[in-house]
């Protein structure tokens, strides 16, 4: 059974672009994501606990891959862009990123 945590991020809402490629073996595609981040439960490989509901809007563009196996989807591939996800939420600044950046 597939168990799913609850949703960090209300008001969520997928606009895929016209600009989907597609393969013998499936498709891909791009979408803009933009939400409301309400809930808990984001858990962003860079940080060690998940974050606290920041009440902040986002909005991120992600890269979808669906592999296909006579009509159906067998796998899917998710991604997403998590570094303007975390400045957007607060947890990265930009002055983080510049002292990075000049090492």
């Amino acid at each position: 059974m597939l168990k799913l945590r609850p949703a960090p991020f209300s008001e969520r809402k997928n606009y895929m672009h016209p600009s989907m490629v597609r393969h013998r073996r499936g498709f891909a595609s791009l979408a803009d994501v933009t939400g409301m981040n309400d809930g808990t439960g984001y858990d962003a490989s860079s940080c060690s606990d998940r974050l606290p509901p920041t009440g902040k809007p986002i909005e991120i563009l992600e890269a979808g891959i669906w592999r296909l196996a006579d009509g159906l989807v067998i796998e899917a591939w998710f991604f997403g862009d998590e570094l303007r996800l975390l400045r957007q939420l607060g947890v990265i600044h930009d002055a983080q990123l510049r002292a990075a950046a000049e090492r």
